[in-house]
Order: structure tokens, then C-alpha cells, then sequence
């Protein structure tokens, strides 16, 4: 177990813990490694090292800024202030990536559209900005806040074989590249994309606002069936 205060790994240092390991802030530029018990900066996260997590769960109570390298938990990695990735590398590991301030907060991913989340939660009370383009791997995007892009070239990129999105979302460009996707709450989105076969896109809540939508792969379909929605 490790209880510490502000904490700073030099390149080339390595902690690792059999327990629960708490730092009051931290500076990484070697290696953190997690284990089944909690990891959890209750400050600031910074440096060009890596956290390399397992099961357990990992919480950044502050801003998380890096120019190394996570491998996240599996089971669920908490962000309680921005989340600047566009510099580093996040590696989803099946978990779920949960956004969790009481206010405002920003995503920051990196340019070429490589950064993958898999599963994501966005906590009520949250609001959530993010500027550039990242995939969706996993089967849930869970808001119970409010999400919103910055700009009009940022893409969400669903991949899941089959994804529901849930909550109020305001999206730039949302691309499917699974087979279902299902909207149940309202979003507003300048262009969707459905260009994969046979894959099937679904609207059910109401009040949607959709600008363009594209559909190129063969079979593949687009239905609205909630109330007082608005294409185009």
C-alpha cells in the first residue's frame, strides 16, 4: 500500500504496489503500475511516463495532462478535471472511461484520430468539451450530463459491432463504422455518416436536430421514430 503526498517518478523509476496506492498529485516519467486494488490521484496528473493499470479502478481527481502513455483500467479509469491527451497515447483496455467534475471540463485527443475509448460515462452535473477525433469501441456512451464538441471537424467515431448512446449530446460529425448504433436520448448532429453494410442506425428519442446524413454502404439504413425531430 502506498499513502503519498506530491510525487514525482524520474525517467527510467518504476513504483509498483501490491494494494491501494494514492498520491496527493503526481508527476510520472518512468512507470506507475496498477494492480486489482484502486490507484488514485487525488490532485493533478502530469509527465511523459506511463501508467500501466489493470483491474483496478483509476481516479484523477485534477487535470490529467500526458505526452507518455495509459493503459487503462478494465474496469473503470475517473477523470475529475480535463483530460489532455493530444500528446499521448490512451489505451482503453475494455474498461470504461467516466468523466466526473461538477462543472466544466475538456478533452483534448490526439489529431490523427488514434486515441480509442471504450466504453464511456459522463456523470451528472458534468459537461464535457472535446476538441478532435477519437473512436468508440465498446458498447455504451452513457451521458447524464452534457457533452458538446468544439468545433466543426471533431468526429466521434463509433466502431462497437453494436453501441447505444445515451443522454443529451451535441455532436460535430459522428461516423459509424459498427453494425448498430441507437440514439435513445436528444442529440444534435451537424453530419452523420453510416457507410458500413448493412448497418442499421436508429433515432428513438425525440427532439433530435440532424444536419446532413450520409449513407453509402449497401443495405445500410437510417430510421427516426421519436417525436418532433428536425433533418436537415
Amino acid at each position: 500500500t502506498i499513502n503519498a503526498g506530491s510525487t514525482t517518478v524520474g525517467a527510467g523509476g518504476r513504483v509498483s504496489a501490491s494494494g491501494v496506492q494514492t498520491y496527493a498529485s503526481l508527476e510520472n516519467n518512468g512507470e506507475v503500475k496498477g494492480n486489482s486494488a484502486a490507484l488514485t490521484v487525488r490532485g493533478n496528473y502530469s509527465g511523459s511516463g506511463r501508467i500501466e493499470g489493470s483491474s483496478g479502478a483509476i481516479t484523477v481527481g485534477g487535470n490529467f495532462t500526458t505526452s507518455g502513455s495509459i493503459k487503462a483500467s478494465s474496469g473503470t479509469t475517473s477523470f475529475g478535471g480535463d483530460v489532455d491527451l493530444s500528446s499521448g497515447i490512451y489505451e482503453a483496455n475494455g474498461g470504461t472511461t467516466a468523466f466526473t467534475k461538477s462543472g466544466s471540463q475538456n478533452l483534448k485527443v490526439q489529431s490523427d484520430k488514434s486515441t480509442q475509448f471504450n466504453n464511456v460515462t459522463i456523470n451528472s452535473g458534468a459537461t464535457v468539451t472535446s476538441s478532435g477525433s477519437y473512436r468508440v469501441t465498446g458498447a455504451n456512451w452513457t451521458n447524464n450530463g452534457i457533452y458538446e464538441t468544439s468545433g466543426t471537424t471533431s468526429e466521434v467515431i463509433f466502431s462497437g459491432s453494436s453501441v447505444t448512446v445515451k443522454g443529451s449530446n451535441r455532436f460535430a460529425d459522428v461516423v459509424t463504422e459498427g453494425t448498430a448504433v441507437s440514439f435513445t436520448g436528444k442529440n444534435e448532429i451537424e453530419k452523420i455518416v453510416n457507410g458500413e453494410d448493412r448497418a442499421e442506425i436508429e433515432f428513438s428519442g425525440s427532439e433530435n436536430e440532424i444536419g446532413n446524413i450520409e449513407v453509402s454502404g449497401i443495405g445500410a439504413k437510417i430510421t427516426v421514430s421519436g417525436d418532433n425531430n428536425q433533418i436537415g
